[in-house]
């Protein structure tokens, strides 16, 4: 089995998928990632990233991103702005809900 999951910037599973093992990495994206997107529009979070793994580099998904208004970096982790950017949101979410 192959399992694509999706996880928020508390580390918390949003979502996932059980595929079979002979999938590409990305396969099934699309209805695992819209309804954790459907979810957030129009949240108090103005500011959202997705970060994915090389697998995810696909031109559908960045336009859906864009579409949406997310920023996204792909295997990117190390990316200074990128972990700045979602510190600062983190804390904002904490700040909302707070906690």
């Amino acid at each position: 089995y192959h399992p694509l999951f999706v996880f928020n910037q508390f580390g918390d599973l949003e979502r996932c998928s059980l595929r079979s093992g002979n999938v590409h990495s990305a396969d099934g994206w699309r209805d695992v990632l819209e309804p954790v997107v459907a979810r957030y529009r129009g949240g108090a979070i103005k500011r959202r990233f997705f970060r994915g793994d090389a697998a995810f580099a696909l031109p559908d998904l960045y336009d859906f991103l864009e579409a949406e208004g997310y920023n996204y970096a792909i295997r990117l982790k190390a990316n200074p702005a990128l972990q700045r950017q979602i510190a600062e949101d983190v804390v904002a979410a904490r700040r909302f809900h707070g906690t």
